[in-house]
């Protein structure tokens, strides 16, 4: 059974960072899809799994809570998952950022699409949206984060005594020069993620394809095509789309390059326990003399 249910519109938004979270950690969950969530939001509060006036809404299915409201559910997905960095400062920070996030959203999409933009609406509200930028480029600077490097969350270790004597680290961030800086190219066994900057397709494939490893790859997109031709390009033995690390018995499982040689589960896992034998007999046919006997 799936980890959670998610309750959001068919589109991104505010409930991809729902999502982005979920994935981050290697959770499972399901989409009710826009149908229930309609149905849910006509009928009586009191049938409502936790009162709310619209999505998102998220229920953990093992500890049996419901939540709404997006700084709410990163707020509880932070602490029970054990995301949010150890200081009290640190954690704050991050749900600052995440609420000035639901923020902007709320702008650019005209709170949800109350209202349409016009070309003089649109100009009068970019000073606004580059005042939005220049507030998370600052917190960057503070925090030691560069033009094309530095951490953008984390980096140290735990402030936990308990923690002291492993080779242990905060959930961390990290924005690499190159993809050929070693963070980029080996993997880093912990709640580690390294953001490079691409400018189009190719480029993300390239940097993609860059390192020796091939296990897997994941990406988020709208766009069926796209996914269809990432998932052609991309050296990897397995590629999710919209999606992560989900995996499935009859699914082959392996990479290639250095992630590994051959497949466990699914009908190609058979050919690992099997010899493929060429075997010719002639029975009556004229051997050509250019062949020696």
């Amino acid at each position: 059974m799936p980890d959670y249910k998610l309750y959001y519109w068919s589109v991104p938004l505010r409930g991809q960072f729902v999502r982005a979270v979920l994935a981050f950690a290697g959770k499972t969950w399901t989409e009710a899809g826009d149908d229930a969530i309609s149905k849910l939001m006509g009928g009586q509060v009191k049938d409502m799994p936790v009162p709310f006036m619209g999505p998102p809404l998220l229920i953990d299915r093992v500890a049996d809570v419901a939540i709404s409201q997006m700084p709410a559910i990163v707020l509880y997905l932070g602490d029970t998952l054990k995301l949010f960095p150890s200081k009290a400062a640190l954690r704050a920070l991050t749900l600052k950022i995440v609420n000035d996030a639901n923020d902007v959203i709320d702008e650019i999409t005209q709170n949800g699409g109350q209202r349409m933009w016009t070309h003089k609406s649109w100009n009068e509200f970019v000073p606004r949206l580059k005042k939005w930028m220049s507030l998370w480029e600052e917190t960057g600077h503070r925090h030691g984060l560069k033009m094309d490097s530095g951490f953008v969350l984390g980096g140290k270790a735990p402030a936990d005594n308990s923690l002291s004597k492993g080779f242990y680290v905060e959930p961390t961030i990290v924005r690499a020069k190159s993809f050929s800086d070693r963070v980029a190219q080996e993997e880093v066994f912990g709640p580690f993620v390294t953001v490079l900057i691409f400018k189009d397709d190719d480029e993300a494939i390239r940097i993609a394809n860059s390192t020796e490893y091939g296990l897997g790859a994941g990406l988020w997109t709208q766009d069926i095509a796209r996914a269809h031709r990432f998932a052609r390009d991309l050296h990897s033995g397995m590629v999710w789309v919209n999606s992560y690390k989900r995996v499935h018995p009859a699914s082959p499982f392996g990479g290639v390059r250095q992630s590994g040689y051959g497949r466990e589960m699914g009908f190609e896992v058979m050919r690992e326990y099997t010899h493929v034998k060429s075997v010719w007999i002639n029975v009556d046919a004229p051997i050509s003399p250019w062949y020696q006997r």
